[in-house]
């Protein structure tokens, strides 16, 4: 018999994630949380499907013409996770040991992005392997800067996160911030992962103080550290 409509309007809704979630601590507002559950529970068990089956193909459904919805819903549901509720969340990971492994997997997914990302850069003038026809005095660092953020995205706004202050924040005053220190991050850490190719900013710059008359040993300190390449001649 099919369904009328007073019937398929009274169906429980799965609220898209991302959406504003109306529900509240009151008792009649938890018992339709747990009723629209247990409704997705049985269609689950139904269609044979396990949760992760569900969300999987959720986020290919109505994808968009360019395929962009998918990565949005990915984004809302990590967001659920990870930034609404983070305060639970680093209160359960010292307490449950299955959220370390949910930190595990949104880790390893942001790492092999940034890697990734390195690969491009590997491929780029400014971070690749060394050529000897650039000067660094000749090198505009705003441009870096800007490939860097076309190139990395997520390396350039996880530094951002890491590095922002977060007092000046909660104090309602945000200062700009030079990019310049992001450039030198991605080149230690390029130089770090692969020496033999992306090794032409660090380079450049040990030869620019170099020839600014910089020692040698702070070339080889800086060398240590990731900053230059030592490309001491005398």
């Amino acid at each position: 018999m099919p369904e009328s409509n007073s019937s398929r309007s009274k169906r429980p809704r799965l609220t898209e994630v991302g959406e504003e979630d109306t529900t509240d601590d009151r008792p009649h507002c938890r018992n339709r949380v747990h009723e629209r559950v247990s409704h997705v529970a049985k269609l689950l068990q139904k269609w044979s499907w396990t949760f992760p089956q569900l969300v999987k193909h959720w986020s290919n459904h109505n994808n968009g013409a360019r395929g962009k919805q998918r990565a949005r819903k990915i984004v809302d549901i990590l967001r659920v996770f990870f930034t609404d509720d983070k305060e639970a969340t680093i209160k359960d990971l010292r307490n449950d040991p299955i959220t370390i492994d949910v930190i595990d997997v949104a880790t390893t997914y942001l790492v092999q992005g940034i890697r990734a990302e390195f690969d491009e850069l590997r491929r780029s003038s400014t971070f690749g392997r060394w050529k000897a026809d650039e000067d660094f005095k000749d090198i505009d660092m705003s441009m870096v800067a800007k490939e860097l953020s076309e190139r990395a995205p997520l390396f350039m706004n996880l530094m951002t996160e890491l590095a922002s202050n977060t007092i000046a924040k909660s104090n309602g005053f945000i200062r700009k911030e030079e990019e310049s220190y992001l450039v030198m991050l991605a080149s230690i850490l390029l130089l770090k992962s692969s020496k033999d190719t992306a090794n032409h900013f660090a380079r450049m710059l040990g030869l620019y103080l170099q020839h600014m008359g910089a020692d040698r040993r702070t070339i080889e300190v800086l060398d240590g550290l990731g900053v230059t390449e030592c490309a001491i001649t005398h």
